[in-house]
């Protein structure tokens, strides 16, 4: 059972024990849970907290002993209290992880958006609980909101409402007193206002020189900041001194040419609250201002309308793509975008979305044609697609229709998130396996001890029994008529020893399955790789198993090549992956003529990757049964030969050692199993 960190047993309540005990286990937890970077807190199903580690501490500006049995809904805005009550239901309704985005508030009130992932905790005594990461996405939703403004604003406005526009919405969404967007003159001298937005309201615009003024030193620069005390680096700059203006954020507009044109000027009577957030926001925005100020200034010139939404895509962090809707073919994207599909961009220009089987199977193309149809935009679409070009990419994307030369268009902004669910799913995992072993710990003591009193006296019972049967076999010679328990005596006699071997076998068969236990819980965390010869390793693992090979295979071949050379590798995780292959091959032979081939080869372009193959002509498996191999504690073997944990354990070791393990199989024809060492 898990207990909270707070309730675990110190060494004086509990015997030190050897390797890996409650200490190092209650220290892995402490790195799992209190030191990561996301925040985590243990839930009740009434919502509220019962622990919080640090991160959670930092995101609500709460000291984790106020946290404490304070409900959740404290902090979620009203406005996204049914998203999470639904969210919370489903949980605890079906037991299954559940994501969800909302806004929460920190203890000043300030909202923050979050994305929330709840898992029910196991193992645990009523009422139930559940563990929930929550992930700071305020900047994402800011970068997403403002791509998303940029390019509904630039088809909408033009001219002075635009700039108006544009210098409102940045003042807002990065909680400035004062923006300005300048077009500079030729000699670059003096600077003329688009907008100017000052503590809420539109300004006029002005014509002032360029000289002791902030935005002059930045005027060369892509982005120029200062978070602190800029009023007194500038004090000739009157907007500074009568703003008593604290912070400064700006960049330059530049032209097709890359000569300067104009700039963008944001200023605070605070430091920023995230200058990441606001640069970022300020270089999308500089790329869409400098096409509108542009086009005023060259009306002469033919501006290609896909090059400046190009240049827009080109400045965002996320994949962006847009599609001709009628046709469905690509007509715009960036980088980003190219390099989530694993293609170049005019390869990915080529593709047509109704012709992408990608598209289909994943449920993208119904969600498309369901935005193009109805004109309404789908946001934070989570979908796991193999591209045409061969990525396996987990992808949250938005949809968004828009208009562009009198024609629908869709436009599709996406970001891979296949790492993020990696490493959510390993530290999962990694939650699962500490809890797992505080239990293993309390199983192998509880267990081990009753069932080593069976093993030690079972052999004393024996020769117990053996005397007690001689003696009744001299009466029962006497007597030859005489039954026992209704039986004859030869038939009780012979019963006797077996239930006693039955016995026997099942206390080494619960020896093995609490190993097995251990083995898993503990999953060889530091591994060694050293130079070392593979044929000895390989050589002594045969060995191990030989006699279960020999007893249940008919043949067994074995080649490894004498120039076999050197490599980079632990000899006992490889002799351990070996021993778990070959006694699966030997477990799964069925035929008279039965075989198992194991054959290592070298890579002759990459000498320090080597091949490991194990084939058989056994019972093989089916599409069901291979899907599910590496699972642990899952086995198609009977009860007695297996505990369902070798093939987990074996690929574990593999991709350890930076390699990879791959499986063919068919139902009565065998199987092959190709283990690849130093796959880098």
């Amino acid at each position: 059972m898990r207990k909270k960190l707070t309730e675990m047993k110190t060494p004086k309540d509990e015997p030190r024990r050897t390797h890996a005990g409650p200490d190092a286990l209650r220290r892995r937890y402490f790195d799992l849970f209190d030191l990561a970077p996301m925040g985590y807190i243990n839930l009740s199903e009434t919502g509220h907290i019962l622990e919080a580690n640090l991160a959670a501490e930092t995101l609500f500006g709460v000291e984790r002993g106020a946290l404490a049995n304070q409900s959740l809904t404290r902090f979620i805005l009203p406005e996204d209290q049914n998203t999470y009550d639904r969210h919370s239901k489903k949980l605890f309704e079906t037991g299954a992880t559940q994501t969800c985005e909302l806004r929460m508030l920190r203890a000043d009130d300030s909202p923050f958006w979050v994305q929330l992932d709840a898992t029910a905790a196991t193992g645990v005594e009523n009422p139930p609980e559940c563990l929930a990461v929550i992930i700071d996405i305020t900047e994402r939703k800011k970068l997403e909101d403002a791509q998303s403004f940029l390019f509904q604003c630039g088809f909408k406005d033009s001219g002075e409402s635009f700039f108006s526009s544009l210098a409102g919405y940045i003042a807002r969404s990065l909680k400035m007193d004062y923006v300005r967007i300048d077009r500079l003159d030729k000699a670059e001298l003096s600077s003329r206002t688009l907008a100017v937005y000052f503590d809420g309201k539109i300004q006029d615009n002005v014509t002032y020189p360029l000289n002791d003024t902030s935005i002059r030193d930045g005027e060369g620069k892509t982005i120029c900041c200062f978070e602190r005390g800029v009023r007194h680096l500038y004090p000739q700059d009157a907007v500074l001194q009568e703003l008593k203006a604290e912070s400064y954020v700006g960049t330059t507009l530049r032209g097709f040419d890359g000569k300067p044109i104009g700039l963008i000027a944001a200023i605070g009577r605070r430091p920023p609250e995230n200058r990441r957030l606001a640069e970022s926001l300020l270089k999308m925005a500089a790329v869409r201002a400098a096409g509108e100020l542009e086009r005023r200034q060259m009306e002469q010139r033919i501006i290609d309308v896909s090059e400046l939404i190009q240049k827009i895509f080109d400045a965002s962090p996320l994949g962006i793509i847009a599609y001709e809707a009628s046709s469905g073919q690509c007509v715009m994207v960036n980088e980003a975008a190219a390099r989530i599909i694993g293609a170049d961009r005019d390869t990915v220009l080529q593709q047509n979305f109704n012709h992408l089987d990608s598209w289909e199977k994943s449920g993208l193309l119904t969600a498309a044609r369901e935005v193009i149809q109805t004109r309404q935009p789908r946001e934070n679409i989570e979908l796991h697609i193999v591209t045409t070009h061969g990525r396996d990419v987990t992808l949250n994307c938005s949809l968004i229709p828009f208009f562009s030369a009198k024609k629908p268009h869709l436009l599709m902004m996406g970001q891979d998130i296949s790492r993020q669910k990696l490493a959510d799913s390993a530290l999962r995992q990694n939650q699962k396996l500490a809890a797992i072993g505080l239990l293993v710990a309390g199983i192998a003591h509880e267990i081990n001890n009753p069932n080593g009193f069976i093993v030690f006296n079972l052999p004393i019972l024996r020769d117990y029994l053996q005397e007690l049967v001689s003696i009744a076999d001299d009466y029962m010679g006497d007597h030859p008529d005489r039954s026992l328990f209704g039986r004859p005596y030869d038939d009780f006699r012979k019963d006797l020893f077996k239930l006693l071997d039955n016995v026997e076998h099942g206390a080494h068969r619960i020896n093995a399955t609490v190993s097995g236990l251990k083995d898993f819980s503990r999953k060889r965390e530091k591994l060694e790789p050293r130079r070392v010869a593979l044929r000895p390793v390989i050589e002594h693992a045969v060995s191990i198993c030989r006699r279960e090979i020999q007893n249940n295979v008919k043949s067994f071949q074995l080649a490894i090549p004498e120039s076999l050379p050197m490599i980079q590798t632990d000899p006992e995780a490889v002799e351990q992956i070996l021993v778990n292959l070959l006694i699966n091959a030997a477990h799964a032979s069925d035929k008279k003529d039965s075989w198992i081939r194991l054959c290592v080869n070298a890579d002759k372009n990459r000498p320090d990757r080597c091949f490991i193959q194990v084939d058989d002509n056994g019972c093989g498996m089916d599409e069901t049964t291979l899907k599910r191999i590496f699972d642990p504690f899952y086995t198609a073997k009977p009860s007695v030969q297996g505990t369902g944990l070798g093939l987990y354990i074996s690929r574990n070791l593999v991709e350890g050692l930076g390699g990879r393990i791959e499986v063919e199989s068919l139902p009565g024809q065998g199987s092959s199993f190709k283990v690849v060492l130093n796959d880098y």
